[in-house]
């Protein structure tokens, strides 16, 4: 087998992730490039692009055939999907983690771009860097807003655990990553993903209760890092993790609209929904909230910022049965594997926690950019698990008693 290819294609993943924080067309670019090399593989082992999940995976996709079948052509259902392209990373990035003899090239290149999107946004909090063109009050690179803030929630917890497996020497290096990791996520000011990233950090370090005392001390350092960026990031960042009702700003308002839309068009289409592409209609169409979300729904939210509500509306029961089947036989290929391979299922659970996490109060789903940050780093997470460990990575890759690191 060409190591070279495999070796190439493991690090255009990495850059298709990493590269999230500078441009959301990385993932097109390096990530379509990896699947584009990745087919060499396929004509000669298709067996390695095959999932545990398959059959599930399969009822999720003949769900979102049906509810746009389902759907007139004048509400463009096949124009609503065209972000879910990043699914096939679950086949490639998963077949890559099969073979490939250095994992590490993955998460290093992703995390390494991640840390230097870090930097640049430390960058401009000093004015050092002018200011995003779109987004002037927050301190993201030259990327949209979702983008980078997907990649600093993803790279956070994985660089924090990186850092406990470590040996002395990288400690202090995958530390600095999750540190300028954190100050980019709080930098964007999406509670979700902050939230989120915050949480699933915190609960990093109850993984490896056992670790020495330098080592946790050390580590901690960073977790003390959460509340006091929070606490001194004034006004903006004081109401981070709050959603009052009695309260709402603008754009909470118009969220708890979308919400209320969706559940009132569940009601009369409980089953099978109304059709994927329908839920603008939906929305511009409601007694209540129509005239007010005329002008988003405009400008282009055709989702109802919660992703199982938006399936309820538009996919009804069934459709909202397939994608919890699914989504918990992804999670679970990653739960039953913690023993054996517990650093490639951590993170699996990882961008399995942050994808729900988020789903709750958007529809990453329908966004390439989020969808590809789950793709990619379960997909590669779920072929380090299945991998032949004396065949392909080696034991002392996957397994090292002290380091821990692929």
């Amino acid at each position: 087998m060409n190591s070279k290819l495999i070796l190439t294609c493991t690090a255009l993943l990495g850059v298709a992730l990493g590269s999230l924080a500078f441009s959301k067309a990385g993932i097109a670019i390096a990530g379509g490039l990896a699947i584009l090399l990745s087919l060499q593989l396929l004509r000669k082992q298709p067996k390695l692009f095959s999932l545990s999940f398959q059959t599930p995976f399969l009822a999720f996709l003949f769900s979102i055939a049906l509810a746009t079948l389902l759907t007139p052509a004048s509400a463009e259902p096949w124009a609503k999907i065209d972000g879910l392209w990043p699914l096939s990373f679950l086949f490639c990035a998963g077949a890559i983690g099969k073979i490939t003899p250095k994992p590490m090239l993955f998460f290093a290149t992703f995390l390494g771009l991640a840390g230097a999107g870090g930097l640049y946004s430390v960058g401009m909090a000093i004015d050092w860097l002018p200011p995003h063109k779109i987004y002037s009050g927050r301190h993201i690179g030259p990327t949209h807003i979702f983008a980078f803030s997907v990649v600093m929630t993803t790279a956070l917890p994985v660089a924090l655990d990186f850092a406990f497996r470590a040996q002395k020497k990288m400690r202090f290096l995958w530390v600095l990553v999750a540190l300028l990791s954190l100050f980019a996520l709080v930098s964007t000011g999406e509670r979700a993903n902050t939230g989120v990233g915050c949480l699933i950090a915190a609960f990093v370090p109850a993984l490896h209760f056992k670790s020495g005392r330098a080592k946790l001390i050390g580590v901690g350092i960073l977790l003390l890092a959460i509340p006091a960026i929070l606490h001194f990031g004034g006004d903006k960042l004081a109401g981070l993790l709050s959603f009052d009702f009695a309260n709402l700003n603008s754009s909470d308002t118009m969220r708890a609209a979308h919400w209320s839309v969706a559940w009132d068009s569940w009601k009369t289409a409980p089953l099978f929904g109304h059709g994927l592409g329908t839920y603008s209609d939906l929305a511009v169409q409601h007694p209540v909230h129509g005239d007010f979300l005329r002008t988003p729904v405009r400008h282009g939210q055709f989702a109802a910022h919660s992703y199982p509500l938006h399936t309820l509306a538009t996919q009804g029961l069934f459709g909202l049965a397939c994608v919890c089947w699914c989504a918990a036989a992804i999670l679970m290929s990653f739960v039953r594997a913690f023993k054996a391979r517990p650093q490639a299922a951590t993170y699996g659970i990882f961008a399995c926690l942050i994808f729900a996490g988020t789903s709750l109060t958007d529809t990453p789903m329908y966004q390439s950019v989020r969808l590809a940050a789950f793709t990619l780093l379960a997909g590669f997470s779920y072929g380090l698990i299945v991998a032949d460990q004396n065949k392909m990575l080696g034991s002392k890759q996957m397994t090292p008693p002290k380091e821990g690191v692929l």
